[in-house]
């Protein structure tokens, strides 16, 4: 482990995201009035919450290492430039998501999938390799959605 804190840190934030983009997600499906859009976006919501689960396992697997007393020295010095989430509280995500147009709602769940991205491959050197098929799970599915946001996307042009 190289920076087990920061790693925790990281999955706070990345919890955090992927709590919020549910919400988004679910909302999203409920408020839209477009059947694809409605049905992806219920799709992606789901994911999101196995996401959730999975990081909140990997989070739980870390804060073991801490209370065994497996600390290496570190400091936590955490850039708070990787705190750029898209949602700050799930009010946000719900306001959104009911708010603008279908349009700019796959604009923001494009942007929300790409800020996820970033912050798994920011986590990632900070775990032991036994935990990358997590991230890297995730990061897939990430990537996929994005595709067919993008492709969604499309069809408003």
């Amino acid at each position: 482990m190289k920076t087990l804190l920061k790693a925790i840190e990281y999955l706070d934030i990345s919890l955090h995201e992927e709590r919020n983009s549910t919400v988004f997600f679910s909302e999203l499906a409920d408020s839209t009035g477009n059947s694809k859009l409605q049905k992806l976006a219920a799709e992606i919501g789901e994911q999101d919450k196995e996401h959730e689960i999975e990081l909140a396992r990997l989070r739980d697997a870390l804060e073991e290492q801490v209370e065994d007393g497996f600390i290496p020295e570190e400091e936590a010095t955490f850039d708070e430039n990787h705190l750029n989430t898209l949602f700050p509280n799930e009010d946000s995500a719900l306001s959104i998501a009911s708010s603008v147009s279908d349009r700019e709602a796959l604009t923001y769940a494009i942007k929300t999938e790409k800020n996820s991205i970033n912050l798994c491959e920011k986590l990632k050197p900070e775990l032991d390799e036994q935990y990358f098929h997590v991230i890297e799970g995730i990061i897939g599915d990430k990537k996929e959605h994005i595709q067919r946001l993008e492709t969604l996307r499309k069809e408003y042009i």
